[in-house]
């Protein structure tokens, strides 16, 4: 039997003590913090982002100094793979999004993908959600995505973000979501992030 020594456990060394234990080795995963993994609970605001939906040629351009480097090696372990071999072992995925780029083609990649359900970001109605987006045809385009996502039988909910701008459309967006026959409506504190 191999023996393999895996330093640090964050996520990759994780991934990587999971992967290596998958073919045969014993495996042995030394940190220095008090438990592995527990950097990955800061990621995503404490909602542990494990990958994003942008293409590879984004991602790539978002990683600080020359992110070219990483080039093949995730082209050949692409975001796909991750949400894939969490799935695998029993770790279900969810999405967060705005819906802006959430066309049916990408709705059909999530599907394949394996994602278990994505919520939609909704803040309003038209011109007001527009607004607090910062994009206009953002509603529209949230819409759009509840309609490519519910098209794939993938589960979806609405998050709902109140301020002194939007809380008297709070029961349009409750309206949306039965007409939606969403079951899911959250409502949580805005988040600053972004634009």
């Amino acid at each position: 039997m191999n023996k393999v020594i895996v330093v640090g456990g964050g996520a990759a060394g994780l991934l990587a003590a999971a992967a290596a234990a998958e073919h045969g080795a014993q495996v042995t995963v030394l940190e220095k913090m008090f438990k592995p993994g527990k950097k990955l609970l800061i990621t995503g605001k404490g909602r542990c982002n494990i990958t994003n939906d942008c293409d590879l040629q984004e991602i790539i351009k978002n990683i600080p100094g020359n992110g070219r480097f990483l080039n093949s090696a995730l082209r050949q372990f692409t975001n796909e793979d991750v949400v894939k071999i969490l799935n695998d072992n029993g770790t279900k995925c969810s999405m967060v999004t705005n819906g802006i780029l959430l066309d049916d083609n990408t709705a059909h990649q999530l599907k394949i993908a394996g994602i278990d359900r994505v919520q939609i970001s909704i803040d309003g109605i038209g011109k007001s959600h527009d607004k607090l987006r910062g994009v206009k045809g953002a509603y529209n385009h949230a819409i759009n995505a509840i309609k490519n996502l519910q098209k794939y039988n993938i589960p979806t909910g609405i998050a709902f973000s109140p301020t002194k701008w939007n809380i008297d459309e709070f029961l349009d967006v409750l309206q949306i979501s039965l007409e939606n026959c969403i079951k899911e409506l959250r409502i949580q504190a805005l988040m600053p992030i972004g634009r």
